[in-house]
C-alpha cells in the first residue's frame, strides 16, 4: 500500500501511482516518453473517471472510464494537435453523436451511433465545410441482416445501397 513507482535502467520513472487496500487508486501516471504521459484514474483497481491517453501511432484520446468502461465523450487528436474526432460512448458502444474530422482539423463527417451502428442521418463534408452528402442509415432487419442498411439521400433522387455496397434497382 501507498505509493508506487516504476523506474527504467537510468531512474527515471515509467509508472506512478498509489496502492490503497492492495489495488490502485486514484491517478496513475504512465510514461511514453520526455514529457509524455498517459494518466487513467482509479477506483478500486477498476478505472473509473478521467484518462489522457496517447497511442504508440501519436494518437492522442481523452475521455472517461466508468467501471472500465468508456463513457460519455471522448476526444481524439491526431499527432499534430489536429482533432481527429469526437465520439459519445455508453458501456463502452459507440452511442449518440459523433463528428469525424481530416489531419488538417476540418470536418468530414458527422452523424449519429447507436448500439455501435451508424443511425439516421450522416452527413458528409466537403473541404470548405459545405455538406457534400447526405446518407440515411436504418437499423438492420433481423430476419435478412443484407437487406439494404443505408441510404444516399440528393435533392433530385433516393438510392438505397445493400450491404455490400450495391445499388438496388
Amino acid at each position: 500500500n501507498g505509493l508506487f513507482t516504476k523506474h527504467n535502467k537510468i531512474g527515471k520513472i515509467l509508472i506512478r501511482g498509489i496502492y490503497k487496500d492492495d489495488k490502485k487508486e486514484g491517478v496513475w501516471k504512465t510514461i511514453v516518453s520526455s514529457g509524455v504521459y498517459n494518466q487513467t484514474t482509479f477506483k478500486q483497481d477498476i478505472m473509473h473517471g478521467v484518462a489522457t491517453i496517447i497511442q504508440p501511432d501519436g494518437i492522442k484520446k481523452e475521455g472517461v472510464y466508468d467501471k472500465n468502461q468508456k463513457d460519455g465523450t471522448w476526444n481524439y487528436w491526431y499527432k499534430n494537435g489536429n482533432k481527429k474526432a469526437t465520439l459519445t460512448y455508453a458501456i463502452s458502444k459507440l452511442q449518440g453523436n459523433y463528428a469525424l474530422y481530416d489531419e488538417d482539423g476540418k470536418i468530414h463527417e458527422s452523424g449519429n451511433y447507436e448500439d455501435n451502428e451508424k443511425l439516421g442521418f450522416v452527413y458528409f463534408y466537403n473541404k470548405n465545410g459545405t455538406i457534400r452528402e447526405r446518407w440515411k442509415y436504418e437499423k438492420k432487419k433481423k430476419k435478412n441482416p443484407s437487406y439494404a442498411v443505408q441510404t444516399k439521400v440528393t435533392q433530385k433522387q433516393i438510392f438505397e445501397y445493400y450491404a455490400n455496397g450495391n445499388i438496388k434497382s
